[in-house]
C-alpha cells in the first residue's frame, strides 16, 4: 500500500523543476526546510540566460503545502551565466560543524567555483 505525498510543487516541465531536492535545517530553527531546483530555467527571472537555472528554498514546516515555484518561496538563487545549470545536484549538510546546515549547489558547467561558509 502506497503513501500519499503531503507536499507538492508545481513548475514548468521544460525547466525540470524538482530535478534535485534536498531537505535539512537551513535556518537553525530545528525544523526541516526544503531546497529544490529548476536547472534548465531560462526565463525572464534569469535575465533570459539560456539554462542558467534556479534553486528555491522554503523554510518549514511545509506539511500539506503546494509550492508554486513562481510565487511562493523564501529564497531564490539564480544562475548567472548561460548553461550553468545551477541546481543540477543539491545536498544539505553541516559542513563547518556549527550546528546549522549548509546548502551545497551543483553547477556542473559554471566557469567559476567558490565555497562560501554559512553564518549564524
Amino acid at each position: 500500500m502506497g503513501t500519499r505525498a503531503n507536499l507538492t510543487y508545481e513548475g514548468y516541465l521544460v525547466e525540470r523543476v524538482g530535478s534535485a531536492i534536498a531537505v535539512g535545517d537551513l535556518n537553525g530553527d530545528d525544523i526541516d526546510d526544503i531546497a529544490f531546483s529548476a536547472p534548465y530555467d531560462q526565463g525572464a527571472e534569469t535575465a533570459n540566460r539560456y539554462h542558467a537555472g534556479m534553486v528555491y528554498i522554503m523554510f518549514g514546516p511545509l506539511s500539506g503545502t503546494t509550492i508554486k515555484t513562481r510565487t511562493n518561496y523564501d529564497v531564490k538563487i539564480i544562475g548567472t551565466e548561460d548553461n550553468e545549470f545551477i541546481g543540477e545536484t543539491l545536498a544539505i549538510d553541516d559542513l563547518d560543524d556549527d550546528g546549522i546546515d549548509e546548502l551545497i549547489i551543483g553547477a556542473p558547467r559554471s566557469k567559476a567555483g567558490s565555497i562560501t561558509p554559512g553564518s549564524k
